[in-house]
């Protein structure tokens, strides 16, 4: 008896190879893989291998299709999946962006209380896709810049916007509720 063992070379796409998800949505990535015979199939993100669990937000759903519950900003990346059997190993890649994010503080101001005299010196830090625009307001108003009132903003590499006001000898007229808005225009907070 004769055995013929039929060998095609794999090949193999990452479908889509390019998605940009709001967050709170789901994401799929369907690992297409031709050839034969395919031994394995393996899916990484940022060359770290994926592992379907009881406490994972990303699940597969067959050997070869993996899917997003809610995406976040930890889901992010660049997602690998590699096919194999005895004869060669194949790879895709495919990017996996963030959409919309409404805004969101890191970190605000405590409230305080001054005598008049000393600077004064508050910061919010936002983050949100795309980023945010932060204004400060004085009882509801905006804060006009002066010689002793002054704005600032910048961001991280993180993707994060410190903006600041810093006011200098503060007066009595200084005082009031003071507070820092955020708008990305896929949401505003307060």
């Amino acid at each position: 008896m004769t055995f013929i063992l039929f060998y095609v070379p794999l090949s193999i796409e990452l479908l889509p190879n390019r998605q940009s998800v709001d967050v709170g949505k789901s994401a799929l990535f369907n690992c297409s893989v031709s050839g034969h015979p395919i031994n394995t199939i393996v899916f990484e993100r940022n060359h770290r291998r994926l592992k379907s669990g009881f406490n994972s937000d990303i699940r597969f759903i067959a050997k070869d299709l993996i899917h997003i519950d809610s995406v976040n900003k930890e889901h992010r990346g660049m997602y690998q999946c590699f096919a194999s059997n005895d004869y060669e190993s194949v790879q895709a890649y495919a990017e996996l962006q963030l959409g919309d994010d409404p805004p969101e503080f890191r970190d605000v101001f405590q409230s305080q209380t001054l005598e008049p005299g000393p600077s004064l010196s508050l910061k919010c830090i936002a983050g949100g896709t795309p980023l945010p625009q932060i204004t400060w307001q004085l009882d509801d108003s905006p804060i006009p810049e002066s010689l002793r009132v002054r704005f600032g903003d910048y961001v991280t590499k993180d993707g994060l916007v410190i903006s600041y006001v810093n006011v200098s000898e503060v007066r009595v007229e200084d005082g009031g509720g003071y507070a820092c808005k955020a708008d990305n225009g896929v949401a505003s907070i307060e």
